[in-house]
């Protein structure tokens, strides 16, 4: 007999201690849940954590305009411009797509009559370059670059870009006119122009403007005292 309760009392100790150990384990959740509930103002977050890697890029898909073109701002009062109203291009990127946005791009300004751009081959000779990047950590879909003399106020260089991030990936819905949009705003940056809220090829945002009057006449002026 002693034999048997011994075993018996063996047992019920082990489940005394694995209940003891249950009511602690439940105890402890209770705790941190209530505290996670303090914390974050008595409502915890019901967005899955996967969700965050999207949010940015699902927000520009239900709202293009919300895409910068790029995010050049303009660092002096006076526009810069070239010495005449053409330039040497050089395109330094293969992509098919790219070369021809470029290329459809140029020509309308060349259209313009107030501006024109000469294709090179040479990229010695350029006095722009024109290529394409990929980098999904801006939230921009080109860039411009320039170098101006400080005395004159004249380009020395540029160099534009199309991120092709979103470009050329379909989840962001760029057609191809939007693609040529932005081609011609990066280069209405190359030759000196600026962002304008108006209705414009140099709208910040969005690259639903093709060249419009206001921009020739925009550029007529930059030059006019050639």
């Amino acid at each position: 007999m002693r034999f048997i309760w011994r075993i018996v009392s063996t047992i019920l100790r082990l489940l005394f201690g694995l209940v003891r150990l249950f009511v602690w384990t439940v105890s402890l959740a209770l705790i941190l849940f209530f505290v996670g509930q303090w914390m974050t103002g008595g409502q915890l977050s019901q967005v899955p954590v996967s969700s965050y890697l999207t949010e940015l890029p699902q927000r520009f898909l239900n709202n293009p305009t919300e895409i910068p073109t790029d995010l050049v701002t303009s660092q002096s009062d006076q526009r810069h411009r070239w010495d005449q109203n053409q330039a040497l291009v050089y395109i330094s990127t293969e992509d098919s797509t790219m070369v021809s946005a470029y290329r459809d791009a140029m020509r309308q300004w060349n259209q313009t009559g107030v501006f024109q751009f000469i294709e090179t081959d040479d990229a010695s000779l350029a006095q722009i370059e024109a290529g394409v990047y990929v980098d999904s950590q801006v939230s921009a879909a080109g860039e411009t670059e320039s170098q101006t003399n400080l005395l004159t106020n004249r380009l020395n260089k540029a160099k534009v870009g199309l991120n092709a991030h979103y470009l050329s990936n379909p989840y962001y819905g760029y057609s191809y006119e939007r693609v040529v949009n932005t081609a011609a705003h990066e280069l209405g940056h190359a030759i000196g122009l600026d962002h304008t809220n108006e209705e414009s090829v140099m709208q910040p945002a969005g690259s639903f403007y093709s060249i419009q009057a206001r921009d020739i006449e925009v550029v007529r002026q930059l030059y006019q005292d050639q």
